[in-house]
């Protein structure tokens, strides 16, 4: 089996990111993947920490850091009724986040040019603390993506995914398929989030079938990650869920009995880090 991991967006908080990507996702890997990153510019000791550190543990890197492109007026305007508490900051944020996956998509392409044709595909942001352990990848259908159970807003978590390489590889072309379709045919439908721009993409657009893995995750700030918010609905009809008896229940638990802190400008609940760090970075 080949796998490659690929990253892309804003390396934020890396030590804390890597250190828990190594634990949870690196070390249960059944064997040394290659990994393809894409990220805004960062100073320049911050981008050998993450070449350095993604080399550990890597068969082979690829990695750009570039400087965000200034965006045209009339991308940036592509928010009519888009839900503002999922993207306080309007759109810049999903576009960038989008356009880097792409260009991160372009690496993966030349790396198969070099090493050949991966069988797997790890997409994920670089700025995720991982809460529960991935599965054994040899053990899951290739019919399928997989994405986590929590934070899908009514559509899909666009945070992280995994599948067959063919199938990840498309859907890393979300950034054309909204701007040049999505946007343009549907987001007057009624209100909106980049979690249902995914869903769409996937389901109607791509017509791939969605599975469910069992990784969890916050999204990491300065200080602080986010808490997972688990969907009801994921967590009581398990009929989608080919790995339930393996759910993260631990990392559920510990984050009921972690003290909560509210972030003023997205009020999404979140868990001091050094906690986090206490509590799923033990060996």
């Amino acid at each position: 089996m080949r796998i490659l991991f690929a990253t892309s967006s804003l390396p934020r908080n890396f030590q804390a990111a890597f250190a828990s990507a190594r634990r949870f996702i690196f070390d249960r890997l059944e064997c040394k993947p290659y990994v393809a990153g894409h990220f805004s510019d960062i100073t320049e000791s911050a981008r050998s920490e993450v070449t350095a550190s993604y080399g550990e543990v890597a068969a082979g890197c690829r990695i750009v850091f570039e400087r965000d492109p200034e965006l045209t007026q009339d991308l940036l305007l592509m928010n009519d009724n888009v839900d503002c508490s999922a993207v306080a900051s309007g759109m810049l944020g999903n576009l960038y986040q989008w356009l880097s996956m792409k260009h991160c998509l372009g690496l993966v392409l030349e790396m198969e040019k070099e090493v050949g044709h991966f069988d797997w595909i790890i997409w994920a942001r670089p700025d995720l603390f991982y809460l529960s352990g991935l599965e054994r990848m040899s053990r899951l259908s290739g019919d399928a993506l997989y994405f986590p159970t929590h934070d899908n807003w009514n559509g899909l978590n666009d945070r992280f995914c995994m599948g067959r390489a063919e199938l990840v590889k498309r859907r890393m072309g979300i950034f054309d398929y909204f701007v040049h379709k999505w946007y343009p045919q549907f987001h007057s439908r009624g209100v909106w989030n980049p979690e249902r721009v995914l869903h769409d993409f996937i389901s109607k657009e791509l017509h791939i079938k969605i599975r469910r893995t069992r990784v969890s995750f916050g999204k990491l700030r300065a200080h602080h990650a986010t808490r997972p918010c688990w969907d009801l609905n994921f967590r009581l009809n398990r009929r989608n869920i080919e790995n339930w008896l393996e759910s993260p229940i631990d990392a559920r638990v510990k984050l009921l009995f972690m003290p909560l802190r509210t972030y003023p400008k997205d009020r999404l609940k979140g868990v001091p880090l050094d906690l986090l760090q206490k509590a799923f970075l033990k060996r």
